[in-house]
């Protein structure tokens, strides 16, 4: 049976509109690492209703609780440090200082939706930030060298932090503000994450290939997985029981099974490369798109993947692993979050900044 190019067209059209209206209303944030910008898109048509500025080198951005507030951290900013903190429900945005901590990565909002902490790889430290007075009132040192990622619990009581430098691991007691335990794991521990019932603490060492799980209380090994292609992030899915790994330099997406270790699924990014936000490295375009950054999605039905070189960012379904659309951010994609909060629409003429401000 053959169809005309109208049949076609108008079939693909009712895939798109069905696949639009399956995913919830809300928003994806997308800091752009080489704009200088986060992308704000309106779901479930992923429609771009603003590209904010931030400060130099945006790598990650995390929402609170409420899903009110988002914060950035403005990783190469090389003077006095900083974040952008965004407030979702009119774009307005502004800076805190972070008074000379700088190389701030990895962020986690407290339970109180007021203070964030953030690692600082110029001073070996977790900060405390209280954000409405826009302040660093704690810093905290982990005892590993250049503090990347870190989580933090639901009772906002420990953190754990991934030092690249020192290939390690610390956990961090943030009411009696000290480091009470580090372990080595493997050279460049980078990307980290704790499970829903706070009984694995997932860690991927870049350098060794390796994901290694422990135990979040005393660190002993639970798991040592060989991922290779540079391992970058791990995002925790199905309420912990699934684990997915972004491998930089392999161009790959690997699924483990929390309980039993085994890998289930794996996925190539290569070719996932956009002509416009794309990046040249060594010759390789669209072979090495560098898959970074991965953010569940808001119903946990899928899933979101930062190619940094690729400049896109690539959905995909949890279940089956197939692509159900590319979305097209800035330059150098990387730190994603999401939010049920619907931001407003806003329009700004050409070269002009959009609802930024600071304060």
């Amino acid at each position: 049976m053959e169809f005309s190019r109208w049949q076609m067209w108008t079939a693909a059209l009712v895939v798109t509109i069905c696949s639009a209206g399956s995913a919830p209303a809300g928003t994806l944030l997308v800091a752009n690492k080489s704009n200088n910008t986060l992308s704000v898109f309106q779901t479930p048509r992923f429609e771009e209703v603003a590209t904010l500025p931030t400060g130099d080198g945006p790598h990650e951005v995390e929402v609170d609780s409420t899903g009110t507030f988002a914060a950035v951290s403005n990783y190469h900013e090389e003077d006095r440090g900083s974040l952008t903190v965004v407030d979702l429900r009119d774009l307005s945005s502004r800076v805190v200082d972070l008074d000379g901590h700088t190389g701030v990565h990895g962020i986690a909002w407290l339970p109180s939706a007021e203070r964030i902490a953030a690692t600082s790889e110029s001073s070996d430290s977790v900060l405390v930030i209280d954000v409405p007075r826009g302040e660093v009132v704690a810093t905290i040192p982990v005892g590993g060298e250049s503090p990347h990622m870190l989580v933090v619990d639901r009772a906002g009581r420990f953190a754990w932090t991934a030092n690249v430098g020192s290939g390690s691991v610390s956990k961090i007691d943030l009411v009696q503000e000290k480091s009470v335990a580090t372990r080595a794991t493997g050279d460049g521990a980078e990307g980290i994450a704790l499970s829903a019932d706070e009984s694995q603490l997932w860690v991927s060492n870049r350098g060794d290939g390796t994901v290694q799980v422990l135990d979040p209380i005393d660190l002993r090994e639970l798991a040592d997985l060989e991922i290779g292609g540079m391992p970058i992030r791990v995002e925790l899915a199905k309420e912990g029981r699934l684990a997915l790994v972004t491998s930089a330099v392999g161009g790959k997406i690997t699924t483990v099974v929390a309980k039993s270790f085994e890998v289930v699924g794996e996925v190539s990014t290569r070719g996932e490369t956009n002509w416009s936000t794309g990046r040249f490295a060594s010759g390789l375009f669209g072979l090495l798109p560098v898959p970074v950054g991965a953010q569940l999605s808001l119903d946990g039905e899928s899933f979101y993947v930062a190619n940094s070189f690729g400049g896109v960012v690539v959905e995909y379904g949890l279940d089956d692993l197939e692509v159900r659309r590319r979305i097209i951010a800035g330059q150098e994609p990387d730190g994603m979050a999401v939010s049920p909060l619907d931001v407003p629409r806003q329009f700004r003429p050409e070269g002009e900044s959009l609802g930024h401000s600071r304060r």
